[in-house]
């Protein structure tokens, strides 16, 4: 089992996840950056900003909000 926390992942521990399956979890640490990224994109889309490729689409479509 490999713990993904953000910054430990090498290329042997990737290598094992995508050709032998090995089982994947994620640190506290890690969940929680991943909640708080959430609810700064929820933020975002809430008061209806504009963020590059976030709300708006990418290169030609960057002035198409979704």
């Amino acid at each position: 089992m490999i713990e993904l926390t953000g910054s430990s992942l090498n290329l042997k521990q990737m290598s094992s996840i995508l050709y032998e399956g090995n089982i994947v979890t994620l640190s506290n640490e890690a969940l929680e950056r991943v909640r708080k990224s959430r609810e700064a994109v929820e933020r975002i889309v809430q008061e209806d900003g504009t963020v590059y490729g976030l709300t708006t689409g990418f290169v030609k479509f960057r002035d198409v909000k979704f």
